[in-house]
């Protein structure tokens, strides 16, 4: 019972209607299908290559594969759709035309979900830029277009100015179209981010058709091991021949974003936290791929990696906006089980290893359940001790998740020291915690009173963190300060994520979007005027405003909420609101 009314409290599920995700991948094949005096039959062996790809696309899933350095021969581009793509009982894949000469780039798409409605290129130095315009199948009304393009290799200031060439044609192509949903893959062989060509793409004299990076991850690129989480070349440290070498230190290989994909506030958007650099575990700075351990895919997929390119493969998954969000549980620590370790939690004493976290065997804790229990207090010699205790969490992933909200509730008597709540995104998950960095969270509220009363934390958003993380809370006591005992109970860690079930279709409109000061809701059917009404929830699941529905055409004043995401929901459908200022 106690859990279903603290959950109630601090989880608002929200509904999604018809929707489809697409996944999309890039990936520089590395010379397929041709042969030169240094990539020949024996070091880059097609039919090798094929066997690799094959257990990479099992992996990854996509249902948009863009490539650089296929063959300009439509018997190559058939031959890899033939033998990687529509194989065991599969038919559903094809590819556009073939465009360029020598090493082309291509599209291969789901037919059963994406039809390609035409092609276009765009003139650039060494190679063309391909256009691809999209729509969805059940929904023809959903259009995208996908540039694919492969930029000059080489760091030299002509290679510089080649490459700022190319894009300044593609940004010349967007401004005389009417685009909003566009993305940009390929291999651009940057360096760092103030480059002028990938200056040219994200930052246009006309800021509408702006690319952008989805995971904001800027810099200088080459080199740098503050990068070694996005790097996309070399997969190999020896000289082979064929594949670059000296390890993974660049980042060559993007997916790029419109801004109305990147914000949602048309027909597609960009899914939280989906970007991927499959094989990147960021633990590879100048080595081979497959050097010594790589948790990041199945060893498998590290092999195929390593053997078929010189490049590790980029991928992001768009959603049908409107394809909302519903808060889930990450975890619910309540002690009922009497286990302090059960879902992976963990505890570990730096000093003191007489006294630790325990759960006491009477039921102490918030409502008269189970708890865990702190103190440095040494009843033998009546005397605080000097004591560092921790108390961890099972590794939280956040790869399809965002906006975490940590909730729990203490107690405590005697003086001491308070608790203190931390993250981390590198301690191992074993050992003294002191190796790892740890940051310390504020913003949450501590029992203070002196009769173990119960007081609960209030809703503490951990939006700051955007990769995998552990929390913890540490207990310190010493001699001078004291050994304030504390209890803890019914930790909850709630988070956004996607949902991709399929529901009823929108019966309303909202504009304009993004909005100002107000917003117009149209309503399809006047049969909802009479039985619902609109409400606004924000980011992290919080209804902040509720509107009843006097017309099909309604007007409401929204100047009192804050810039950001919202969510608007009538009945069941959920669209997604952007309020600018």
């Amino acid at each position: 019972m106690k859990r279903v009314l603290f959950l109630s409290l601090v989880f608002i599920s929200l509904f999604s209607f018809s929707q489809e995700s697409i996944k999309v991948m890039h990936y520089n094949l590395l010379y397929y299908g041709k042969t030169t005096s240094f990539c020949t039959s024996d070091n880059n062996n097609i039919d090798h290559k094929n066997n690799q790809l094959k257990t990479i696309i099992n992996y990854v899933q996509p249902d948009i594969f863009c490539v650089n350095e296929m063959d300009a021969s439509l018997a190559d581009v058939n031959y890899l759709m033939d033998n990687v793509l529509n194989i065991n009982g599969i038919s559903h894949w094809k590819h556009a035309q073939v465009s360029g000469s020598y090493m082309i780039n291509m599209l291969y798409y789901n037919s059963d979900k994406i039809h390609l409605v035409s092609q276009e290129s765009i003139e650039g130095y060494p190679r063309q830029t391909d256009v691809y315009h999209l729509e969805l199948v059940n929904n023809p009304e959903i259009k995208w277009t996908v540039f694919s393009t492969h930029l000059k290799a080489g760091n030299s200031y002509e290679n510089r100015e080649d490459r700022a060439y190319s894009t300044e044609k593609i940004m010349n192509f967007l401004a005389n179209r009417n685009i909003e949903n566009f993305l940009l893959t390929g291999d651009l062989n940057l360096y760092q981010a103030s480059e002028q060509a990938f200056q040219n793409l994200t930052n246009p004299n006309e800021p509408d058709i702006a690319f952008n990076d989805p995971i904001n991850r800027l810099g200088n690129w080459s080199s740098n091991p503050s990068f070694a989480d996005v790097h996309t070349q070399a997969t190999h440290s020896a000289n082979t021949g064929c594949f670059s070498h000296g390890g993974i230190d660049d980042r060559f290989d993007f997916i790029l974003v419109s801004n109305a994909i990147k914000n949602g506030t048309h027909e597609l958007a960009y899914k939280n936290n989906s970007y991927t650099t499959i094989g990147q575990d960021g633990n590879h700075y100048n080595q081979a791929i497959n050097e010594g351990s790589n948790n990041s895919a199945p060893e498998n997929v590290i092999e195929a990696l390593y053997e078929m390119s010189d490049h590790l493969p980029v991928s992001l998954t768009l959603i049908q906006n409107g394809q909302t969000t519903s808060t889930e549980i990450l975890f619910n620590k309540d002690f009922n089980d009497q286990d302090l370790t059960s879902g992976g939690w963990s505890h570990f004493s730096v000093k003191d290893n007489e006294r630790t976290w325990y759960i006491p065997s009477s039921q102490y804790g918030h409502n008269n359940s189970y708890c865990a229990k702190m103190s440095g207090w040494d009843a033998s010699n009546h005397a605080s001790v000097d004591n560092e205790d921790w108390l961890i969490s099972p590794l939280v992933n956040m790869g399809d998740f965002a906006a975490p909200i940590l909730h729990f509730w203490t107690a405590g008597k005697y003086n001491g020291t308070n608790l203190e709540l931390l993250y981390s995104y590198d301690y191992s998950g074993t050992g003294d915690p002191n190796n790892a960095n740890w940051t310390a969270l504020d913003g949450y509220e501590l029992s203070l009173t002196d009769n173990f009363e119960w007081k609960p934390s209030g809703n503490i958003s951990l939006s700051e963190i955007t990769d995998n993380f552990y929390i913890a809370f540490k207990y310190t006591s010493t001699p001078e300060t004291g050994a304030r005992a504390w209890q803890i109970d019914d930790i909850v860690l709630t988070a956004i994520s996607s949902n991709e079930d399929i529901s009823g279709q929108v019966a309303y409109t909202i504009l304009p979007n993004p909005a100002y000061y107000k917003i117009n809701v149209r309503i399809n059917k006047t049969k909802l005027i009479q039985n619902y009404r609109l409400e606004l929830y924000n980011n992290i699941g919080i209804k902040v405003a509720t509107f009843e529905l006097t017309d099909t055409d309604n007007y409401f004043d929204v100047s009192s909420l804050g810039q950001g995401l919202y969510f608007a929901k009538i009945g069941n459908s959920v669209q997604k609101l952007i309020i600018q200022r």
